[in-house]
């Protein structure tokens, strides 16, 4: 990463928020995301389909767990009203930081083809081929759970934002915990920019995360991406 770089593509997301004050807030809804993970998630209580129902949730899109041909939520609920203890146990693991990250994002992704095999084998007749908890899914999660640490994950964006601001670098496979480290790293170039800290502190509103979130370093990355 080049230091000049990484300074220009921060004045120019900065001039971005000035001047795109209005677009640049339908980029916000995973904040509202977030702040509602954060305040729901509990794997103490005893209907862990129906808490991460709740926890997983926002009042505009649904794009985040919900598309076309993909449906993690809803595959995750199945999971959940299926066998309540061994995902609880699951989230558990993802969400212990005393483990390394890459090792408790394959095992989620491990744990979750068990569990596509045992719904599979209860309902024979089910044409369900995909349990879609895959990196960006997983890293939604931990984002919100974890919300200074991690931001949610795109191979493409990645690459391209490791172009924008000069590595020579430039990954060919996934690689999780190299990206985490990066995006960590420029969230700490982005919070010693005063200005673009109080733009973005001053678009948030009620229903949004208001912490330090690495869901900004995203919205950096997009940003580079797009521009």
């Amino acid at each position: 990463m080049q230091l000049q770089k990484i300074k220009a593509a921060l004045a120019a997301y900065e001039d971005w928020l000035v001047s795109k004050v209005n677009a640049t807030k339908e980029n916000l809804y995973k904040w509202e995301s977030q702040r509602i993970w954060q305040e729901h998630w509990d794997l103490e209580e005893i209907d862990v389909a129906g808490m991460f129902s709740k926890a997983l949730e926002n009042t505009t899109t649904r794009r985040i767990w919900s598309r076309e041909y993909y449906t993690p939520k809803k595959t995750m609920l199945t999971f959940a009203a299926m066998q309540p203890h061994f995902v609880r146990a699951i989230f558990q693991d993802l969400f212990d930081e005393s483990k390394a990250i890459g090792n408790r994002i394959d095992r989620f992704i491990i744990h979750s083809d068990e569990l596509l095999k045992e719904y599979k084998f209860k309902h024979p007749t089910s044409t369900e081929n995909n349990h879609f908890q895959d990196y960006e899914m997983i890293s939604h999660y931990l984002a919100f759970q974890f919300p200074s640490r991690y931001t949610p994950y795109d191979f493409n964006r990645f690459r391209d934002t490791l172009t924008k601001i000069g590595s020579k670098d430039i990954p060919e496979n996934h690689d999780l915990p190299r990206y985490f480290k990066v995006m960590q790293t420029l969230f700490q170039f982005i919070k010693k920019e005063e200005k673009l800290m109080a733009l973005h502190q001053a678009r948030l509103e009620d229903n949004h995360y208001k912490g330090a979130s690495l869901l900004l370093v995203e919205d950096f990355c997009a940003f580079l991406q797009h521009n």
